[in-house]
């Protein structure tokens, strides 16, 4: 049996630009960090001040967003300072004059959805990457339960009640009937196995990624979850098709370029795997690993 109760929203964003413009692979760093300039731009009415000193912080969405406070005593992630992102914007494909991204919210995230479809609506004219290349967006789909997408641009609901992970995972379940386990990595998987990053994606090391995402986002929204805990050892045989891809970025705040890369190609797992699909197929709508607001971690089963 299963259960996630975590109320999430996921979008499909098309955007066009206005002239050439190619952008590495992977682009998420270059996405996320412009979004996060364009919603500190709607948002601040405190421009310049110094966010840990500022009145309006415990209502300011930039800071729900991008610095997600957490009390350092709590049970699930002891001794940090921020909760996981409840957002990711994942990049799927570009050429050189479009992009098209995902947008997934979790939680109390999707309570900002107005403020963060501000932003993308400023960034247009403000423009992405070193070249301030502006754009437009041509269309905005969301992701339904039944495995459809809705264009929602012309007519979009920021007040929809948001659906629930197991709609999605319950879609999945039933669509699949597979004797061998297929995982695609979108973009870097960029998971730990005894405190060390690894490029060794055994069966244990990549479910056991799947129930840190599905725990984490779901107690800290206080959402109910349920899922298939212990691990068999008859799920052993895997096939890794993948390499490791080197990804770095600048980080503002420590004034220092962070590695930031994952293991990107196929790995196939061969076993009586069933039971454990729904936490699977949770960590699949949800991304896995670190740096998921980055847009890694979006892998597919197939």
């Amino acid at each position: 049996m299963y259960s996630f109760k975590l109320p999430v929203r996921k979008f499909i964003v098309s955007l066009k630009f206005i002239k050439k413009h190619y952008l590495p692979d992977f682009s998420g760093i270059i996405l996320r960090s412009a979004f996060g300039v364009a919603l500190k731009r709607v948002s601040c009415i405190f421009r310049g001040r110094d966010c840990k000193h500022c009145p309006l912080r415990d209502s300011c969405t930039w800071i729900y967003l991008f610095e997600t406070p957490i009390e350092k005593n709590n049970r699930y992630l002891k001794g940090r300072n921020y909760a996981p992102h409840p957002f990711a914007l994942t990049p799927l494909h570009s050429t050189d004059n479009s992009l098209v991204f995902e947008l997934l919210l979790v939680g109390k995230g999707i309570n900002h959805l107005r403020w963060i479809c501000a932003a993308f609506s400023i960034l247009q004219d403000m423009g992405i990457g070193k070249r301030r290349v502006k754009f437009k967006i041509e269309d905005i789909k969301e992701y339904l339960p039944d495995g459809t997408k809705k264009s929602v641009l012309s007519d979009f609901d920021y007040d929809k009640k948001p659906f629930l992970l197991e709609d999605f995972v319950e879609y999945r379940l039933r669509n699949f009937n597979k004797d061998k386990l297929n995982v695609h990595c979108i973009t870097p998987l960029r998971i730990k196995d005894r405190g060390k990053y690894t490029d060794q994606i055994t069966f244990p090391v990549f479910y056991r990624a799947c129930q840190r995402r599905i725990r984490i986002l779901s107690e800290f929204n206080g959402a109910k979850y349920r899922y298939i805990e212990d691990i068999r050892d008859d799920i052993g045989a895997y096939l890794q098709n993948s390499r490791w891809y080197e990804l770095a970025r600048y980080s503002v705040r420590q004034r220092t370029y962070m590695n930031m890369g994952g293991v990107v190609g196929d790995i196939s797992y061969i076993g009586n795997f069933k039971e454990y699909l729904p936490a699977i197929f949770a960590g699949e709508f949800l991304c896995i690993g670190k740096n998921t607001s980055f847009g890694l971690g979006r892998f597919e089963v197939k």
